[in-house]
């Protein structure tokens, strides 16, 4: 499967789970772009920096607002409480292991 639909998909799962979230009148990215692009980090491992610029430099025309490098990291802070949407139940075998 190609990276482009891949990403595609994802932020079409990420939009759909998160409809009830609205953008911020001052926001450039809607929140369901946001934890994409974490989920994509996630996803992709290692370090920040070279996802970002591996980001920009592929997809930045998918993301035309996308905030310079800290501005993004601390988006990421602020809307990893999203992502608890996009795990699994817990199931016996999963509480067990704790």
């Amino acid at each position: 499967m190609a990276t482009e639909e891949i990403i595609i998909r994802l932020f079409c799962i990420v939009d759909d789970r998160m409809g009830h979230v609205k953008k911020r009148s001052d926001a450039k990215l809607y929140p369901s772009e946001i934890v994409t692009i974490g989920l994509l980090f996630a996803l992709k491992g290692g370090k920040f920096s070279p996802f970002y610029r591996w980001l920009t430099a592929n997809y930045g025309h998918w993301f035309p607002n996308l905030p310079e490098h800290s501005r993004l990291t601390r988006l990421l802070r602020d809307y990893a409480d999203n992502t608890e949407l996009f795990l699994a139940d817990p199931t016996f075998f999963t509480v067990i292991d704790k």
